[in-house]
Protein backbone atom coordinates (compact mmCIF):
# COMPACT_ATOMS: atom_id res chain seq x y z
CA UNK A 1 0.00 0.00 0.00
CA UNK A 2 1.62 3.30 -1.09
CA UNK A 3 0.85 6.44 0.90
CA UNK A 4 1.39 9.96 -1.02
CA UNK A 5 1.48 13.08 1.49
CA UNK A 6 0.27 15.80 -0.42
CA UNK A 7 -1.35 17.96 2.75
CA UNK A 8 0.43 21.25 1.41
CA UNK A 9 -2.71 20.94 -0.84
CA UNK A 10 -6.03 22.30 0.24
CA UNK A 11 -7.43 21.71 -3.24
CA UNK A 12 -8.15 18.59 -5.11
CA UNK A 13 -9.60 18.71 -8.88
CA UNK A 14 -10.76 15.81 -10.35
CA UNK A 15 -11.39 14.90 -13.69
CA UNK A 16 -13.07 12.17 -15.60
CA UNK A 17 -11.37 10.49 -18.94
CA UNK A 18 -9.17 12.50 -20.75
CA UNK A 19 -8.15 9.47 -23.01
CA UNK A 20 -4.34 10.85 -24.26
CA UNK A 21 -6.03 14.59 -24.30
CA UNK A 22 -3.31 15.49 -21.52
CA UNK A 23 -3.36 18.97 -22.02
CA UNK A 24 -6.70 19.65 -20.77
CA UNK A 25 -5.06 19.08 -16.95
CA UNK A 26 -1.98 21.48 -17.52
CA UNK A 27 -2.78 24.03 -19.44
CA UNK A 28 -5.66 25.57 -17.87
CA UNK A 29 -4.12 29.03 -16.22
CA UNK A 30 -6.94 29.30 -13.68
CA UNK A 31 -6.62 26.13 -11.82
CA UNK A 32 -3.43 27.11 -9.36
CA UNK A 33 -2.19 25.21 -6.06
CA UNK A 34 -3.91 22.21 -6.82
CA UNK A 35 -4.44 18.27 -6.46
CA UNK A 36 -5.29 17.22 -9.66
CA UNK A 37 -6.82 13.55 -9.55
CA UNK A 38 -7.66 12.03 -13.10
CA UNK A 39 -10.12 9.36 -12.54
CA UNK A 40 -8.94 6.57 -15.20
CA UNK A 41 -8.61 6.11 -18.76
CA UNK A 42 -5.22 8.55 -18.51
CA UNK A 43 -4.34 7.31 -22.28
CA UNK A 44 -1.18 5.42 -20.86
CA UNK A 45 0.26 2.79 -22.95
CA UNK A 46 -1.18 3.22 -26.77
CA UNK A 47 2.52 5.08 -26.64
CA UNK A 48 6.30 4.31 -25.87
CA UNK A 49 7.15 5.03 -22.55
CA UNK A 50 9.51 7.65 -24.18
CA UNK A 51 6.16 9.61 -25.66
CA UNK A 52 5.31 10.30 -22.19
CA UNK A 53 8.46 11.03 -20.96
CA UNK A 54 9.24 13.55 -23.47
CA UNK A 55 5.57 14.82 -22.89
CA UNK A 56 6.27 15.47 -19.68
CA UNK A 57 9.58 17.12 -19.70
CA UNK A 58 9.26 19.31 -22.64
CA UNK A 59 5.54 20.24 -21.74
CA UNK A 60 3.73 18.87 -18.60
CA UNK A 61 6.02 19.82 -16.04
CA UNK A 62 6.47 23.79 -16.87
CA UNK A 63 2.74 24.39 -17.07
CA UNK A 64 2.45 22.57 -13.52
CA UNK A 65 5.16 23.94 -12.04
CA UNK A 66 4.51 27.57 -13.00
CA UNK A 67 0.62 26.45 -11.27
CA UNK A 68 1.98 25.08 -8.58
CA UNK A 69 -0.17 21.61 -9.38
CA UNK A 70 0.91 18.00 -8.97
CA UNK A 71 -1.42 15.26 -11.16
CA UNK A 72 -2.06 12.16 -9.82
CA UNK A 73 -3.27 9.52 -12.74
CA UNK A 74 -5.10 6.27 -11.21
CA UNK A 75 -6.09 3.28 -13.91
CA UNK A 76 -8.54 2.94 -16.47
CA UNK A 77 -9.81 0.16 -18.41
CA UNK A 78 -8.33 1.72 -21.41
CA UNK A 79 -4.32 2.20 -19.72
CA UNK A 80 -1.60 -0.08 -19.57
CA UNK A 81 -1.52 -1.37 -16.11
CA UNK A 82 1.99 -1.95 -16.33
CA UNK A 83 2.80 2.00 -15.44
CA UNK A 84 0.70 2.21 -12.51
CA UNK A 85 2.85 0.64 -10.58
CA UNK A 86 4.03 4.23 -8.60
CA UNK A 87 7.92 4.19 -10.58
CA UNK A 88 7.22 3.74 -14.33
CA UNK A 89 5.97 7.31 -14.64
CA UNK A 90 7.14 9.00 -11.85
CA UNK A 91 7.77 12.88 -11.56
CA UNK A 92 7.46 15.28 -8.87
CA UNK A 93 4.31 16.69 -10.86
CA UNK A 94 3.13 14.07 -12.47
CA UNK A 95 2.25 10.45 -11.49
CA UNK A 96 0.58 6.91 -12.13
CA UNK A 97 -0.58 5.76 -8.85
CA UNK A 98 -1.01 2.28 -8.26
CA UNK A 99 -4.73 0.81 -7.05
CA UNK A 100 -5.34 1.35 -3.33
CA UNK A 101 -3.10 4.24 -3.16
CA UNK A 102 -3.71 6.75 -0.50
CA UNK A 103 -3.27 10.15 -0.90
CA UNK A 104 -3.66 12.64 2.11
CA UNK A 105 -4.21 16.27 1.58
CA UNK A 106 -5.01 19.44 4.32
CA UNK A 107 -8.68 18.29 4.12
CA UNK A 108 -9.17 14.30 3.42
CA UNK A 109 -7.63 11.18 3.17
CA UNK A 110 -8.57 9.65 -0.31
CA UNK A 111 -8.63 6.03 -1.86
CA UNK A 112 -7.95 5.51 -4.77
CA UNK A 113 -8.47 2.36 -6.95
CA UNK A 114 -8.90 2.06 -10.66
CA UNK A 115 -10.06 -0.73 -13.04
CA UNK A 116 -13.09 -1.56 -15.44
CA UNK A 117 -14.17 -3.82 -18.03
CA UNK A 118 -13.78 -2.46 -21.79
CA UNK A 119 -17.18 -2.99 -23.76
CA UNK A 120 -15.67 -3.31 -26.93
CA UNK A 121 -12.94 -5.44 -25.63
CA UNK A 122 -13.49 -7.60 -28.51
CA UNK A 123 -13.33 -5.17 -31.50
CA UNK A 124 -10.11 -4.06 -29.51
CA UNK A 125 -8.35 -7.42 -29.72
CA UNK A 126 -9.10 -7.73 -32.79
CA UNK A 127 -7.78 -4.65 -34.45
CA UNK A 128 -4.94 -5.33 -32.20
CA UNK A 129 -4.14 -8.51 -34.30
CA UNK A 130 -4.79 -6.58 -37.81
CA UNK A 131 -2.83 -3.61 -36.42
CA UNK A 132 -0.07 -5.07 -34.24
CA UNK A 133 -0.55 -1.81 -31.63
CA UNK A 134 -1.22 -1.45 -28.00
CA UNK A 135 -5.61 -1.06 -27.41
CA UNK A 136 -6.30 -3.28 -24.91
CA UNK A 137 -4.90 -4.81 -21.46
CA UNK A 138 -5.82 -8.47 -20.07
CA UNK A 139 -5.30 -7.06 -16.73
CA UNK A 140 -8.21 -4.32 -17.09
CA UNK A 141 -10.56 -5.47 -14.07
CA UNK A 142 -11.36 -4.15 -10.73
CA UNK A 143 -9.97 -5.98 -7.67
CA UNK A 144 -10.92 -5.94 -4.04
CA UNK A 145 -7.74 -6.43 -2.24
CA UNK A 146 -9.24 -7.05 1.50
CA UNK A 147 -5.60 -7.64 2.65
CA UNK A 148 -4.51 -3.57 2.02
CA UNK A 149 -8.58 -2.85 3.26
CA UNK A 150 -7.76 -4.68 6.77
CA UNK A 151 -3.87 -2.89 6.34
CA UNK A 152 -5.43 0.58 6.46
CA UNK A 153 -8.11 -0.14 8.95
CA UNK A 154 -5.82 -1.99 11.44
CA UNK A 155 -3.29 1.50 10.86
CA UNK A 156 -5.93 3.43 11.88
CA UNK A 157 -6.52 5.19 8.52
CA UNK A 158 -10.06 7.13 8.66
CA UNK A 159 -11.28 7.39 4.13
CA UNK A 160 -13.36 10.04 3.72
CA UNK A 161 -13.01 10.18 -0.30
CA UNK A 162 -12.85 7.39 -2.63
CA UNK A 163 -11.88 7.96 -6.02
CA UNK A 164 -12.22 4.99 -8.96
CA UNK A 165 -12.42 4.67 -11.79
CA UNK A 166 -15.78 2.40 -11.88
CA UNK A 167 -18.85 2.45 -9.08
CA UNK A 168 -20.90 0.61 -7.22
CA UNK A 169 -23.60 -1.13 -8.49
CA UNK A 170 -26.21 1.32 -7.05
CA UNK A 171 -24.85 4.28 -8.77
CA UNK A 172 -25.68 5.39 -12.04
CA UNK A 173 -25.62 3.71 -14.57
CA UNK A 174 -27.63 0.99 -13.25
CA UNK A 175 -28.68 -0.62 -15.93
CA UNK A 176 -26.80 -1.85 -19.36
CA UNK A 177 -28.69 0.34 -21.89
CA UNK A 178 -26.52 1.18 -24.91
CA UNK A 179 -24.17 -1.95 -24.47
CA UNK A 180 -26.66 -4.45 -25.71
CA UNK A 181 -24.93 -4.76 -29.04
CA UNK A 182 -21.56 -5.54 -27.27
CA UNK A 183 -22.72 -8.21 -25.29
CA UNK A 184 -24.30 -9.71 -27.81
CA UNK A 185 -21.01 -10.03 -29.63
CA UNK A 186 -19.07 -10.92 -26.54
CA UNK A 187 -20.25 -13.74 -24.55
CA UNK A 188 -18.75 -13.14 -21.25
CA UNK A 189 -18.97 -9.58 -21.17
CA UNK A 190 -22.66 -9.73 -19.36
CA UNK A 191 -21.14 -11.41 -16.56
CA UNK A 192 -17.98 -9.35 -16.57
CA UNK A 193 -19.85 -6.02 -16.42
CA UNK A 194 -22.21 -7.51 -13.14
CA UNK A 195 -18.62 -8.77 -11.46
CA UNK A 196 -16.90 -5.09 -11.96
CA UNK A 197 -19.79 -3.18 -10.24
CA UNK A 198 -20.32 -6.04 -7.74
CA UNK A 199 -16.56 -5.64 -6.92
CA UNK A 200 -16.57 -1.81 -6.08
CA UNK A 201 -20.09 -2.68 -3.75
CA UNK A 202 -18.26 -5.33 -1.75
CA UNK A 203 -15.33 -2.31 -1.50
CA UNK A 204 -18.22 0.25 -0.75
CA UNK A 205 -19.92 -2.55 1.89
CA UNK A 206 -16.22 -3.30 3.59
CA UNK A 207 -15.57 0.48 4.20
CA UNK A 208 -18.64 1.27 5.83
CA UNK A 209 -18.75 -2.23 7.70
CA UNK A 210 -14.90 -0.35 9.07
CA UNK A 211 -16.40 2.25 10.08
CA UNK A 212 -14.38 4.49 7.30
CA UNK A 213 -16.51 8.48 7.45
CA UNK A 214 -17.46 7.98 3.69
CA UNK A 215 -18.57 11.25 2.66
CA UNK A 216 -18.11 11.52 -1.19
CA UNK A 217 -17.03 9.06 -3.94
CA UNK A 218 -15.54 9.92 -7.41
CA UNK A 219 -15.32 8.02 -10.21
CA UNK A 220 -15.57 8.36 -14.60
CA UNK A 221 -15.76 5.43 -16.83
CA UNK A 222 -19.16 6.04 -18.16
CA UNK A 223 -19.31 9.26 -20.48
CA UNK A 224 -21.63 11.21 -18.92
CA UNK A 225 -22.30 13.54 -15.66
CA UNK A 226 -24.20 12.97 -12.89
CA UNK A 227 -24.51 12.99 -8.55
CA UNK A 228 -26.37 11.29 -6.20
CA UNK A 229 -26.76 10.52 -2.49
CA UNK A 230 -26.41 7.17 -1.15
CA UNK A 231 -26.30 6.44 2.29
CA UNK A 232 -25.06 9.89 3.37
CA UNK A 233 -22.44 10.17 0.77
CA UNK A 234 -22.49 11.67 -1.76
CA UNK A 235 -21.25 9.85 -5.56
CA UNK A 236 -20.22 11.91 -8.16
CA UNK A 237 -19.91 10.85 -12.00
CA UNK A 238 -17.66 12.91 -14.35
CA UNK A 239 -18.49 13.04 -18.16
CA UNK A 240 -14.69 12.98 -20.46
CA UNK A 241 -12.87 15.75 -19.26
CA UNK A 242 -15.06 16.85 -17.25
CA UNK A 243 -13.67 18.42 -13.36
CA UNK A 244 -14.85 19.47 -10.70
CA UNK A 245 -13.59 19.92 -6.58
CA UNK A 246 -13.56 17.84 -3.73
CA UNK A 247 -16.47 18.73 -1.20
Amino acid sequence: MKTYDYTNYSQVLVCGDIHGNFDLVYTNPLIQDTLIIVAGDCGFGFHTIEYYEQLYRTKMNKHLSRNNNTILFIRGNHDDPTYFDGKKFNHRRAICIPDYSLVKTASHIILCIGGAISIDRIWRKRMMEQHNKPLYWEKEKPVLDTEKLNEITNGGIKIDTVITHSCPSFCKPTDKSGVEAWIKQDSLLDRDLDYERLTMTDLYNTLKEHYHPLCQWWYGHYHFSSWECHEGCFFRLLDIGEMDYLR
